[in-house]
């Protein structure tokens, strides 16, 4: 589990400790909350994620990471819904490692965290040229 806006950072990224310090404030802040992991990941916090994950293309690193996670919170992600799901979401950025380009204009881009909308993934497939450099 991650702060909203964090999950792309890239590693070498100054940002990348800005999410860490922020990460730690925000653990501190929830001991003794009622807000606890088992609260946030079920079926359907799952299934969005991995709506989410396919519609963007992403890693296969990823697939792992969410299924341990949800295997944690007692949810199973199976090859067959796995597959039911990559069936029926579009893929609708051209990213790697589906697609061609590199994330990094979205993460510039997308400040704010929160979900991704359709309406932010399908605006995202606008931002790159056909060379596939920044349009902007």
């Amino acid at each position: 589990m991650i702060l909203p806006g964090t999950a792309a950072i890239p590693a070498v990224h100054a940002d990348r400790l800005r999410a860490a310090e922020a990460t730690g404030t925000a653990a501190v802040r929830l001991i003794g909350s009622t807000l606890t992991p088992d609260r946030l990941v079920n079926a359907k916090s799952v299934e969005n994620a991995l709506r989410v994950l396919l519609a963007l293309g992403g890693s296969t690193n990823a697939i792992i990471h969410l299924t341990a996670i949800a295997g944690r919170a007692g949810v199973k992600v199976t090859l067959e819904q796995l597959n039911r799901l990559s069936d029926e979401t579009p893929v609708l950025v051209n990213l790697k490692p589906v697609g061609k380009w590199l994330h990094g204009g979205l993460l510039r881009r997308w400040r704010h965290g929160g979900a991704v909308t359709r309406a932010q993934a399908a605006a995202a497939s606008r931002l790159y040229d056909r060379d596939g450099r920044d349009a902007q």
